[in-house]
């Protein structure tokens, strides 16, 4: 038999100004990044580019977060658990979590800052941060207020 690949429509598409997410399906929604990031952490992988694009709805109500392309396979050590630090400067600049945009190191801890960048945009119908401000402009200001 053939195995068939199904697109399925992002959480970008499912949300607008007028119409955000209802409160009771983005529980569920967040409710399973969650179980996804937490999943991630457990296999030493920080993701890099929690957007909506990424987050992935199926009609069943499942969610699937995709675009490993930039991901990063953490160090593990047997004895001790080390947590390497990213310091590249890679993903989608509007979902960066302050650290990312400052040019620190940062860890897994970064895709949280995103998911719930995602999450607040979802249940607003709108990317939370000021519009009209440019890339530069949006740095700066969620460094400013972190």
């Amino acid at each position: 038999s053939l195995n068939r690949v199904f697109l399925l429509p992002s959480i970008s598409i499912d949300y607008s100004k007028e119409s955000p997410i209802p409160d009771h399906v983005l529980r569920c929604i967040t409710w399973q990044l969650m179980h996804a990031l937490i999943d991630l952490r457990i296999a030493f992988i920080t993701h890099r580019d929690i957007k909506p694009a990424n987050i992935l709805l199926h009609s069943d109500g499942s969610v699937k977060l995709s675009d490993f392309g930039i991901s990063k396979l953490q160090s593990v050590f047997v004895i001790a658990i080390i947590v390497d630090e990213c310091t590249t400067f890679v993903g989608t600049l509007m979902y960066m979590s302050p650290e990312r945009l400052q040019s620190k190191d940062y860890s897994y801890k970064c895709d949280y800052w995103s998911m719930a960048l995602v999450i607040m945009e979802a249940a607003l119908g709108y990317y939370p941060i000021q519009k009209g401000m440019t890339h530069v402009d949006v740095g700066l200001d969620v460094c400013n207020h972190s």
